[in-house]
């Protein structure tokens, strides 16, 4: 059995464990680097602080001096951030700037997202405006201050109005607010550490997702990883690829910007395709994701066609539909039956972060006010889903490793049980074995003891031939020699040859008749026989070969006509005749014939020494003679070659005890009227 610590996958515990630890101190990190992000003192903020006045220009042929000639009337009154959606249209934001600081120290105004095309800001001075330009299209050695928002020094004229121009392809969201740059070098210097922190965090948890996901091979922890891009999405929209990867590629940056967006949106909705298991539950909704990941992926064409914000404005909106489908079906996620527990807590992870998805994607559209706290309530809701989806996971796999263990328990005991089987089988096959083994000693022995026996019976045979041979020669040369002698010597002379070959066809008959009744099948050659006829020529037979008395009885008024086979059951009768005659020593001789129900009854009795109650399981046996018996010539083949003819017959013989000196053996044969048809019988 191979080593079933081999066979268990790698255990993803305290890997899972780790994982959700470093996405929680993501989390708690990158509300840290907003918090940083955030400044607190010395900063006077554009819309809360600052209202600002708002003048669309479609076809972006307005100079700055028209705009601060134009009426109040010509403006829309705002007081927060400034989102116009996906538009073509130039913006001008006309404001007064911030009272000078003490001692005529500069105001830096800081100004976000740092994807914007083109900002051009006019600070009024002294000497009239002056005009600074900026943007993620102008390399990072044509900014004043280089960092990863747009950072312009100034010192402006607080009486007049100062104008913000803004011209870009992608969302025109603008955030600014001036600090002072004390201010400011402190704050970044704390969000740099904790956005360090959050992108290393970031990569050791991407590359930990992808691994897991091949070790396990769960496309659910694939989707998570490919997830991933998200961080580079991140990473380009708060600046950081623009100063630190790309800074004289501003174009480059600009793109990639753009193109982690899309791939964002498009591995946002893979994860939701695994994570609500929409192929397995929901094939429409399945087909509807996929559908919409791919429009997402196609989407990097518009870039090269310029028309980037005309499709992100439709695919925006597809987006909100699309995530509201998404709620839906993890609603109808949870209602199912038979699904886990951590499915359905994906489920809830997934319709909270998909409305919020919706929320952030309408105030991207500028279809609802947009809020900061709002798309980072987002962002970290995608945090929390992978959070969530990681525990799942995590419990799965524990649940799986349990499964494992469990299941490994029970093939150990399986194999326990067959190695016990097989060690009764190999104790059972060994006693069968033995068994085997015994049963050959045993017909080892058998067939020596046969061995011996047939020797013993040729020798026997042999000195049974030769002496009535012996006795008939001799008789012969004598009638030779005395032609003349007298009757009585003369019947005596013939009555030993007769004697000698009775006893020869006696033998002769009783060797073919055991090599037949030995045989695979024996037929009975069955004729109609009286049976009373037959008895009274053995007993004739006897007669003439010993002139003993045999006397013979048959049932007065009884029928006895059968069928048997004549020849076989001769040869049964003169046998037990023989040996009555050869062991009684010349008294008389008792044949009785009857009938009892089906089987004619005949007993032959003789007075000789008898049979003890030791040798009566023997004397049938094939070569088995008596103990008492050995001054008397004989093969031991008459007495069982006369019970298998009977038993070939349908009756048998047995020795009955009468209670007095010599022996009785009774003969039962089936009473067979004539007209029965033979049949065959298997010896």
């Amino acid at each position: 059995m191979p080593n079933a610590t081999a066979s268990r996958p790698p255990d993803v515990r305290a890997v899972g464990v780790a994982l959700i630890l470093v996405l929680l101190s993501l989390g708690a990190l990158g509300i840290l680097s907003a918090a940083a992000s955030t400044p607190r003192v010395e900063t006077i903020r554009l819309g809360s602080d600052l209202p600002f006045e708002l003048l669309v220009d479609d076809d972006g042929a307005l100079d700055a001096q028209t705009v601060l000639t134009l009426p109040s009337t010509q403006f829309s009154s705002h007081d927060g951030l400034l989102s116009q959606g996906y538009t073509r249209a130039v913006s001008w934001l006309r404001f007064n700037p911030p009272a000078p600081r003490p001692g005529g120290a500069p105001w830096w105004l800081v100004v976000a997202p740092p994807y914007l095309d083109r900002l051009t800001v006019f600070v009024p001075g002294a000497n009239g405006y002056t005009r600074m330009e900026t943007g993620d299209l102008l390399p990072a050695s044509a900014r004043p201050v280089r960092d990863r928002h747009f950072v312009l020094p100034m010192t402006p004229d607080s009486t007049q109005p100062m104008l913000i121009r803004l011209e870009t392809t992608s969302v025109s969201l603008l955030s600014a607010y001036f600090t002072s740059p004390e201010a400011f070098v402190s704050q970044r210097a704390s969000s740099s550490f904790l956005w360090g922190l959050y992108f290393g965090i970031a990569c050791v948890t991407t590359l930990l997702c992808i691994g897991l996901g091949f070790i396990q091979r769960s496309r659910l922890m694939l989707a998570v990883s490919a997830l991933g891009v998200a961080y580079l999405m991140v990473a380009s929209t708060q600046g950081f690829t623009y100063v630190l990867l790309l800074p004289d590629r501003p174009l480059l940056a600009h793109h990639l910007t753009s193109i982690s967006t899309l791939l964002t949106l498009a591995a946002h909705l893979w994860l939701l395709r695994e994570a609500l298991l929409t192929r397995q539950h929901f094939p429409r909704t399945d087909k509807v994701l996929l559908a919409g990941g791919a429009l997402f992926v196609g989407a990097v064409t518009a870039l090269l066609l310029g028309l980037y914000g005309q499709a992100m404005t439709v695919l925006m909106t597809l987006n909100a539909l699309i995530h509201g489908l998404a709620v839906a079906t993890a609603l109808r996620l949870t209602c199912l039956k038979g699904v886990s527990a951590g499915t359905r807590a994906i489920a809830i992870a997934v319709s909270i972060t998909s409305a919020l998805a919706i929320v952030a994607a309408l105030s991207v559209l500028a279809v609802v006010p947009v809020s900061l706290t709002l798309l980072h309530l987002w962002q970290y809701a995608m945090l929390g889903l992978m959070v969530a989806i990681l525990l799942a996971s995590v419990h799965e796999l524990r649940m799986q490793q349990k499964r494992l263990d469990s299941l490994q328990a029970e093939r150990l005991g399986a194999a326990e049980a067959r190695r016990q089987h097989l060690e009764d089988r190999v104790k059972e096959r060994t006693a069968a074995l033995q068994h085997a083994h015994d049963q050959l000693e045993r017909a080892l022995r058998d067939e020596r003891h046969a061995q011996f026996k047939q020797r013993q019976f040729l020798a026997m045979v042999s000195h049974e031939f030769r002496t009535p041979l012996s006795v008939i020669s001799a008789a012969t040369a004598n009638l030779a020699q005395c032609a003349s002698q007298d009757a009585e010597a003369l019947t005596h002379r013939l009555a030993q040859i007769n004697r000698a070959t009775r006893r020869l066809t006696t033998l002769t008959d009783n060797c073919l008749a055991d090599a037949r009744l030995s045989a695979a099948t024996l037929v009975i050659e069955q004729v109609p026989t009286d049976l009373a006829a037959l008895l009274e020529n053995a007993a004739e037979l006897a007669r003439l070969s010993s002139r003993q008395l045999v006397q013979v009885n048959i049932e007065p008024g009884l029928d006895t006509q059968c069928r048997c086979d004549h020849a076989l059951v001769t040869i049964a009768l003169s046998n037990v005749l023989d040996n009555a005659i050869k062991y009684a020593a010349r008294s008389p001789i008792r044949a009785r014939l009857t009938a009892a129900r089906d089987n004619f009854i005949l007993t032959v009795s003789d007075e000789g020494p008898g049979i003890s109650p030791a040798e009566e399981a023997s004397i049938f046996g094939r070569y088995e003679r008596g103990s008492a018996v050995h001054n008397v010539s004989g093969s031991g083949l008459g007495l069982h070659v006369s019970r298998e003819i009977m038993r070939a017959h349908g009756g048998d013989l047995c020795l009955v005890h009468t209670g007095g000196a010599g022996a009785t053996f009774e003969f039962s044969l089936p009473r067979r009227p004539p007209g029965t048809q033979p049949r065959q019988l298997t010896s």
